[in-house]
């Protein structure tokens, strides 16, 4: 009876702070899409935000240039909410849907979410957006925020419609 309720313990204590977590992404093409998407501008006040440079590391990685004088311009939007609300689109479709705590969880999750989108400076057209989206119990934005930038920039250079990976971190 005690080495089933140590593994109890053990199982509730670990239940929510450890393990696999899936990070959710995806992209949207334009119509003034570009296959010459090598610079792109980046505002001043955007590259004073504090989410800056994990987006200019993921940016780096992926071979993109930052140049004030190139014609599309990036901007990013990251946003906190609960996991168990869902965000619905036009005509309620699920554009994220909401989480179920799982068993032993310890805490509620919270979503966090990064949009970075590329539109073209000179007509205002959108050439892509890349997005990505992780559920958290104890881990928090700036935590979750390096794998999100990876993923959401990565979707500027390979858009897929839809996907998703597993990472390990605190959950």
């Amino acid at each position: 009876m005690r080495s089933c309720m140590a593994v109890i313990a053990a199982l509730s204590a670990l239940a929510g702070c450890a393990g696999p977590v899936r990070t959710h992404f995806g992209a949207q093409s334009g119509a003034a899409e570009s296959l010459a998407l090598q610079t792109i501008a980046v505002s001043p006040s955007d590259q004073t935000d504090a989410r800056w440079p994990a987006l200019a590391a993921a940016i780096g990685r992926e071979g993109f240039r930052v140049d004030a004088s190139s014609p599309y311009q990036l901007e990013f939007a990251f946003g906190t909410r609960s996991a168990r609300t869902a965000i619905l689109g036009e005509q309620n479709a699920v554009l994220a849907p909401a989480k179920r705590q799982r068993l032993l969880q310890s805490c509620a999750d919270r979503d966090y979410r990064l949009v970075v989108t590329v539109v073209d400076n000179r007509n205002g057209d959108l050439v892509r957006r890349g997005w990505a989206q992780e559920s958290h119990c104890h881990g928090t934005s700036a935590e979750a925020l390096p794998a999100l930038a990876n993923q959401a920039v990565a979707m500027l250079a390979r858009p897929v419609a839809a996907g998703s990976d597993l990472r390990r971190a605190r959950d």
